[in-house]
């Protein structure tokens, strides 16, 4: 996992974690926020990891299933504060972490989706790496 797939097409093999509704109503505003949740949800063993493609286009990323399926898309206008939880403890489970908000696109006048945090497991640190460093 967290493999790159694609030269042309950024494409990287990721875990999806969670997402995670944003706000103060929430308790989460910030990355650091949905990181604690995501540590308390695996205290609870409530967190089903699931396979997916993670997708860096021109206009936004997209989220694919194993078979190409497209499962999500964020126009990146729309996203803000993408982040890298990186850890060196051997006990840390998620210790590879990319997240971002998807802030609410206020755009469209039909159906609203909310301000979420996405949060995947890249094992081999390649997004981490080639976005961060």
């Amino acid at each position: 996992m967290g493999t790159r797939i694609d030269d042309v097409t950024p494409s990287y093999y990721v875990e999806h974690l969670a997402t995670f509704a944003v706000g103060r109503q929430f308790g989460l505003t910030f990355p650091a926020d949905g990181i604690r949740k995501l540590k308390q949800m695996e205290k609870n063993s409530a967190i089903w990891a699931q396979p997916l493609v993670l997708r860096f286009r021109q206009n936004g990323v997209t989220v694919e299933d194993e078979n190409g399926d497209l499962v999500e898309q964020f126009p990146l206008e729309l996203i803000e504060q993408p982040t890298a939880h990186v850890s060196n403890d051997p006990r840390d489970t998620y210790n590879n972490i990319l997240l971002f908000i998807v802030r609410e696109d206020t755009r469209s006048k039909r159906s609203s989706t909310p301000t979420e945090m996405h949060i995947f497991q890249d094992f081999l640190k390649s997004i981490i790496i080639d976005l961060f460093f």
